[in-house]
């Protein structure tokens, strides 16, 4: 069994590549998903677009809002999750439209693309130059 992050390994087509080797050797794949709700919708197109997929697992299930940050583009009123699958879209993109008020809401430090500036010291402070 392969176990790709998506968000960590290059996007969609990576993690499609990836699904497509293990394929080859009869290994199937299961994603692994520790981000938002806009990850899982890209994983179930790399998913879908590769064989023997197994599972695209995901770790905020507890989280009461987590699918919330979202709404389906095409058909808004199907569930996200059915039964414990996942129907991927057939709309343009990812099939999904990012709620940004519900978005704002959940984060719980920082900001919502608030400046960073704090990154900017830290890196001043320890790059070096040997010239």
């Amino acid at each position: 069994m392969i176990h790709p992050d998506l968000a960590n390994m290059g996007g969609i087509l990576e993690t499609k590549k990836a699904i497509d080797l293990a394929t080859q050797y009869g290994v199937a794949s299961c994603i692994h998903n520790n981000n938002g709700p806009v990850t899982m919708f890209a994983s179930a197109q790399a998913a879908a677009a590769g064989d023997q997929f197994l599972a695209c697992e995901f770790h905020q299930a507890d989280v009461p809002d987590f699918f919330d940050r979202v709404k389906r583009t095409g058909k808004p009123n199907d569930p996200i999750i059915d039964r414990g699958y996942f129907t991927v879209p057939d709309a343009p993109g990812l099939g999904v439209e990012i709620q940004a008020d519900v978005l704002r809401k959940s984060i719980r430090e920082g900001g919502y693309f608030e400046p960073t500036t704090e990154w900017t010291t830290r890196l001043r402070s320890t790059v070096t130059c040997d010239g």
